[in-house]
């Protein structure tokens, strides 16, 4: 069964109606997760539609055919960044769109009924859920926020279907930050600036695996977040998840350093000339036995070659040389032209 990785980003930063506020980095927001996810090193999504400063027909016809007709096998990642909105009279859920109006919620806004159900009637088991929203009761300067109230995004969109992670950028009671003012000049809100940071950067692979799951996604940017602004705290929720959910490639993986056994760094190390000696046939046998040790291995050498000790001196260099690893005359030569060069562009900036 062939997978397919689709995925729907929504930004809406502009709004017809003066009671909305408008917003600068929707627009960025979606452009910059959409270069990362269509990447081939990154995200190797199939294909990312992006809709922006769209009307509620638009959007959703949009959510709707992204969601139908799709397998089990399927990843999908639908994305929104703009406002969301709570109707007083009901306290139902709305996302804000270019033509909404707070006093027309229900025929100008998305509910969160109406994505939850097109989430929940989905065959796929792979969905993730992405909104850069908050729901809150006050427009600060800069803040994506709710008009009148507070109701919680994650409780909003949790739904009752199967297989999906939902990440959202903040608590009921708080702001999504989306101005300068937590951590300077950033193009992106401040949740969706480290959700790219942690994929276009690879640091969001906490175990170093090559892959980046959705629970290490959201681990980074929740970390990240809540060290730049105590006003912000993202949260999680997983429904009926089976495995892991991998988002992304870690492009920027480099094989951690491995180091040397515990007991074998001490006699390298130690102080008594006796350890020191015999540390170099232990480091010998590790070199010949594993590949991993032998950088680390080559390194613990050349230490010793160095040596005060002349028997600890000698047999580094016995040991290099054995082992192959001794500096060839042409590396050598490079070696000190190397060294001429820095000298002589030392001496021009001085």
């Amino acid at each position: 069964m062939t997978e397919r990785r689709l995925a729907l980003l929504i930004g809406n930063g502009t709004y017809q109606s003066d009671k909305v506020t408008q917003l600068a980095k929707p627009v960025q927001d979606v452009t910059a997760l959409a270069e990362l996810l269509r990447d081939p090193k990154i995200g190797c999504f199939d294909e990312v539609q992006e809709v922006i400063n769209q009307s509620k027909q638009e959007v959703s016809e949009a959510i709707e055919d992204f969601f139908r007709d799709k397998k089990k096998s399927d990843t999908l990642l639908l994305y929104f960044s703009g406002h969301g909105v709570r109707e007083t009279s009901s306290g139902r859920l709305y996302l804000a769109v270019h033509n909404t109006k707070p006093a027309r919620l229900q025929s100008t806004g998305i509910s969160a009924r109406f994505v939850n159900e097109q989430i929940d009637d989905s065959l796929s088991q792979r969905k993730i859920i992405i909104l850069d929203c908050c729901y809150s009761g006050a427009f600060p300067p800069g803040a994506k926020a709710v008009l009148d109230g507070t109701v919680g995004t994650l409780d909003a969109f949790t739904g009752n279907g199967r297989g999906k992670v939902i990440l959202t950028a903040t608590d009921s009671m708080q702001f999504a930050w989306e101005g300068d003012d937590i951590i300077g000049q950033i193009e992106n809100s401040l949740f969706t600036h480290y959700l790219v940071e942690g994929l276009r950067s690879g640091q969001a692979d906490l175990n170093n695996d090559q892959h980046i799951t959705v629970d290490e996604l959201f681990e980074y940017v929740h970390k990240r977040v809540t060290e730049a602004t105590p006003k912000q705290t993202p949260l999680k929720s997983v429904t009926d998840m089976q495995g892991e959910l991998i988002i992304a490639k870690n492009h920027a993986w480099r094989p951690k350093k491995v180091e040397l056994p515990a007991y074998l760094k001490d006699w390298v190390y130690s102080p008594h000339m006796r350890n020191r000696l015999n540390s170099i046939e232990e480091l010998m046998f590790l070199y010949k036995k594993d590949a991993m040790f032998m950088e680390v291995v080559h390194e613990a050498l050349q230490r010793l070659s160095q040596d005060e000790s002349r028997p600890v001196r000698g047999a580094a260099g016995g040991a290099l040389e054995e082992l192959g690893l001794l500096p060839t005359e042409s590396d050598l030569e490079a070696e000190k032209q190397a060294k001429l060069e820095s000298e002589k562009q030392a001496k021009i900036e001085a």
